[in-house]
């Protein structure tokens, strides 16, 4: 993700996981954006750790998040 300084371990983040048929769909079909989002792996996550990696020649910031989960936010299918 961007690089962001405010992010620590143990904070929760909302991630939003794109569904598989997302990157099946081609241009002949169009998805909406619940299509898109995967709503048994959409939710919030734990942050377990994170790295941030600055590059100074090309000037870029990223943080490399592992998140974890123990709950799912909506109920599972029967």
């Amino acid at each position: 993700m961007p690089g962001n300084f405010t992010y620590n371990a143990g904070d929760l983040v909302w991630c939003e996981i794109p569904s598989y048929n997302a990157a099946m769909a081609n241009n002949e079909t169009s998805l909406t954006r619940e299509g898109k989002i995967d709503p048994l792996l959409t939710g919030r996550y734990l942050i377990k750790s994170l790295h941030h990696q600055i590059d100074f020649m090309d000037q870029k910031h990223t943080t490399a998040v592992t998140v974890v989960r123990n709950i799912f936010a909506s109920d599972l299918p029967n």
